[in-house]
This record gives C-alpha cells, structure tokens and sequence, in this order.
C-alpha cells in the first residue's frame, strides 16, 4: 500500500487577497506593526494588479505613483507577495480538519493555486463582487449596515471591498490603516497556547 502524499501547508497570521494597490498598503501597515501576512494575487481575478479605472486623471496619477512606491516598499522589505498564486476556495477552519494547536491551526483555510493556507486573519482587497457575495452566503451572513463588523468578528476585513463606486486614494489607505489597527488589537489579544 503506497503512503499518501504529504500536503503541505503553511500558516501565517494574516492573508491578503489582492495583490494591487489595496493589498500592498495592508501588507505595509502589517509589517509596520510586526504583523506577518501573505499577499496572494487575487480571487478568480485575472487582472489583478489593476485598480478600478477612475474618470479623474490626477487620481489615475495619483495611484499609479502609490502603486509603484508600494511596490518597491514591497520589494526592498522581502514582503511575501504572491502575485501569481489565486484563491480557489475560502472556508472557516475547525479545529478537528487539522491535527495541530488551534493556535498553530488558524480560523481560515484557503486553498490556493499553489497549495493550502492556514490564517487567523483574512483581509479582502480584491474579490468579484459576485464571489463576495457567494463568500457570504457561505457563512451565513447576509449583507446588513453592520457587516464589516460581523466579518471583523470573524477574522475577516474589507478593504476597497464591497464599496458601490471605487474608493479614494486616500480612503485606501485610511482603511489599511484602520483594519490594520484592529488585527494588531485583535493579535495582542489572542495568547499561543501551551502544549
């Protein structure tokens, strides 16, 4: 009887779904804080590196030059920045689906095109509206004025998701920082456990 093949399977803190403009500055603020996280390329998303196109050209300017500075934070800090590695499927973890700590384990498994991730924190940049939409019915979750909280209860943050028209520059940014904030709250507050 031949063994079964070994899986591997990686944790990190935090996973981020997006690798554009969005991505980059939660994995920035995360590293700023001491924060581990894991930039994949997107959800289903073949372009993923492009942000929402916008009618005004100083904004175009505006966030190409924060992409590219971004991106070479990105590249100067050795952040972990799989462009090309796309999430197939996003579920809550159990302890009793791993035989590891639940501490070791984490809330999230996602299954990537380059294997599975086990994550205490899931940070969406860029997701289909459709799969959002999917996402959260999954979860039992139907879209109410508190659903960023929910989903933050969870170990899941938006950022540049589920907005009706694309966000600002800035209001990027202000909610990296912001969802950035309450991981690091959220991480002091969860204690390893001892085997």
């Amino acid at each position: 009887m031949c063994p079964a093949p070994v899986v591997s399977v990686e944790f990190t803190p935090a996973v981020i779904i997006g690798s554009g403009l969005a991505g980059l500055a939660i994995a920035t603020e995360l590293q700023r804080k001491g924060i581990e996280s894991i930039v994949l390329g997107g959800m289903d998303c073949a372009d993923n590196e492009c942000s929402p196109p916008s009618d005004d050209f100083r904004s175009v300017a505006e966030r190409t030059e924060l992409f590219r500075l971004l991106r070479s934070y990105a590249a100067c800090h050795h952040l972990d920045v799989r462009r090309h590695s796309f999430v197939q499927s996003l579920n809550q973890s159990t302890a009793a689906s791993h035989a590891m700590p639940v501490r070791q384990n984490g809330k999230w498994v996602i299954e990537t095109s380059n294997g599975t991730m086990l994550a205490d924190t899931v940070v969406l940049t860029r997701v289909p509206q459709n799969r959002f939409r999917s996402f959260l019915r999954s979860l039992g979750i139907a879209v109410t004025s508190n659903l960023k909280a929910v989903l933050q209860s969870l170990g899941v943050y938006l950022v540049g998701v589920g907005e009706l028209i694309s966000p600002t520059t800035r209001e990027i940014v202000r909610q990296a920082k912001c969802a950035c904030n309450a991981i690091a709250i959220q991480g002091n507050k969860a204690a390893p456990l001892i085997a």
